[in-house]
């Protein structure tokens, strides 16, 4: 118990040096981690802080500042719409006038006044163009389609003489979108001249226009695509502009939702980023961890909304780990806990074995003394002539008698030791099972006679079965010898045979004290012994019964010990044996 003590101790005292150990080694690699981001955190702070860093981002993210104000690309044309300018009164009144003329009928007259009214100034007269539009609808709707495309044509070309800037007017934007809708209901495609200033309208206000378009069967993916980047454009720069018109300082580097403002007024340039974009700046190579919660526990922060995370420490080795150390040390203590209590319980079966040995030794030698002290004195007495003719045949009586049981307990000694080492082997044949009964029986009637108690075989029912004879010979001999000194004042021992089905039983009862239901069973355990013969007052060893269980085992049999079943004193022992043919081989 001390040595499993101290090797617990010790197992336990390792794991915690290890554990500890691993724990430091843990909180180094987490403060170097720390340290690692802090020093990119200010690396990705230095280069963000440089002009330079414009430089390795696309175009499409960059910007241009000339006088603190921002310059709008010529591709999308400006950011805020303007006032719109008013339609002269005069144009006004001729499109109401022709209006009125269709829906009364008149489109002859609706057309004519139109086109007069075009033709009245300079062909390409920008401020001509609501007449021009009008125009052309209204000969589309009398069925004119030639020169419904000719007005169309017209209108397209004085659309094109304005820079996309222009269309910043809404009222010049309508223009366009309706010129755009006259065309797609002729079948005819955005000329490529006013691609640029078609989408860079509101996406609100084209969806309408496309969805038009490809009901007439146009292909229009292309200014779809345009029209979504011109309008993701434009809302990007109006965030900047609206931070820009806020914030006048000469540096600027910021968070715009998901998003890194850069701008140096000084320089005249700047950059809309996305966050990631940004720290991969630092080293394009670098796969640390930038996210973009800047409350983040040991993060270092570049900016609202960006930080490096500290890396993520290696996996420690299996070995190195808390819990598997734990784990370890709990099994080494459960396998010095178990060897100890296998070691204790061998120790304790190897004393009751001794132990065993040594009482066995002792009842045995105890046994053998009282036959061969009585086979002596016989033989003293005969040799001396100091019997009498009668009384010499009583003594041979006795010394067969002495003989015999010596003989018994010997073979039962010799039969358990070969049986428990596997050396006895069962020569089993079919047999009928009165005749052995019977030479038994007669065998053992001269102990009984000397013991004063008589033996009586009922008539046996004639049974054939598979068996060893000189084995069921001594199984059955133990039983009548167990029954003889266990009859008491009985005197009598009962034994029996009968057949039913395919089962043969012999029972013999004596008429003595019984066994109580307790031992019914322990007493078949080798060297057990009834609790009331065990101090000797019966001589005996405790082996025979045991041995006529195994032999009967052997045969595919059972036996057993029960109360009589006519419910009177004493005990029955019952041996079953399964039952064959007599020509039956097996």
């Amino acid at each position: 118990m001390l040595a499993l003590a101290s090797g617990a101790a010790l197992v336990l005292l390792v794991g915690h040096a290890l554990s500890t150990a691993t724990a430091d080694a843990v909180e180094r690699a987490r403060g170097a981690a720390i340290a690692v981001a802090q020093g990119r955190a200010r690396e990705l702070q230095r280069r963000l802080a440089s002009p330079e860093v414009l430089t390795i981002f696309p175009p499409a993210e960059r910007f241009t500042l000339r006088n603190g104000k921002l310059v709008v690309p010529d591709a999308l044309g400006w950011l805020h719409p303007r006032s719109p300018s008013p339609v002269p009164a005069t144009v006004a009144a001729q499109v109401r006038r022709a209006q009125s003329l269709e829906a009364s009928g008149q489109h002859a007259a609706a057309v004519a006044l139109l086109e007069s009214a075009v033709a009245e100034l300079a062909t390409d007269a920008p401020e001509r163009l609501p007449l021009a539009v009008a125009a052309g609808w209204t000969l589309l709707r009398s069925d004119d389609p030639p020169r419904a495309t000719e007005a169309w044509q017209h209108c397209t070309r004085m659309l094109s003489l304005s820079a996309v800037s222009a269309f910043a007017d809404p009222c010049l934007g309508e223009l366009l979108i309706v010129s755009t809708l006259l065309g797609a209901a002729l079948g005819n495609e955005v000329p490529a001249e006013l691609t640029a200033s078609l989408t860079a309208l509101p996406a609100g206000e084209l969806a309408p226009v496309f969805a038009r378009m490809t009901e007439r069967g146009l292909d229009v993916d292309e200014l779809a695509t345009a029209a979504r980047a011109a309008n993701a454009w434009r809302e990007r720069l109006l965030r900047v502009d609206a931070r820009i018109e806020r914030d006048r300082t000469d540096a600027q580097m910021t968070r715009l939702g998901d998003e890194l403002l850069l701008w140096f007024p000084q320089h005249g340039e700047g950059a809309l980023i996305p966050l990631l974009h940004a720290a991969l700046a630092a080293d394009p190579d670098w796969r640390g961890y930038v996210g973009g919660d800047s409350g983040a526990v040991d993060a270092a922060i570049v900016v609202d909304g960006l930080t490096v995370r500290p890396a993520t420490a290696p996996p420690l080795p299996l070995l190195a780990r808390p819990a598997i150390a734990w784990s370890a040390a709990t099994l080494l203590i459960a396998l010095c806990a178990g060897s100890a209590w296998l070691s204790w319980r061998g120790l304790r079966r190897h004393a009751a074995a001794v132990a065993a040995e040594a009482e066995f030794l002792t009842v045995v030698t105890h046994e053998l003394k009282t036959p061969v002290a009585s086979i002596r004195l016989i033989a003293e007495v005969l040799g001396n002539d100091e019997a009498s003719a009668t009384r010499a045949r009583d003594y041979v009586a006795l010394l067969g008698g002495e003989s015999a049981r010596l003989q018994m307990l010997v073979e039962n000694v010799l039969d358990l030791g070969q049986r428990e080492r596997g050396e006895r082997r069962l020569d089993r044949r079919p047999m009928d099972l009165v005749p052995l009964l019977r030479e038994t029986v007669a065998s053992f009637v001269p102990l009984a006679e000397r013991a004063g108690m008589k033996v009586e075989l009922a008539a046996p029912v004639a049974a054939f079965a598979a068996v060893d004879g000189l084995a069921i010979t001594q199984a059955i001999a133990n039983l009548l010898d167990n029954a003889s000194k266990y009859a008491g004042g009985g005197r009598r021992l009962l034994v029996t045979m009968t057949a039913a089905g395919e089962v043969a039983t012999i029972i013999v009862r004596d008429f003595g004290m019984g066994v109580p239901a307790a031992e019914r069973d322990s007493i078949f355990t080798r060297f057990q012994r009834g609790s009331a013969h065990r101090h000797g007052s019966i001589p005996g060893v405790g082996i025979g019964l045991h041995l006529a269980r195994q032999i009967v085992r052997g045969h595919d049999g059972e036996l057993s010990c029960r109360a009589p079943m006519d419910g009177g004193a004493g005990a029955e022992f019952v041996l079953t044996l399964p039952v064959c043919p007599p020509e039956d081989p097996a």
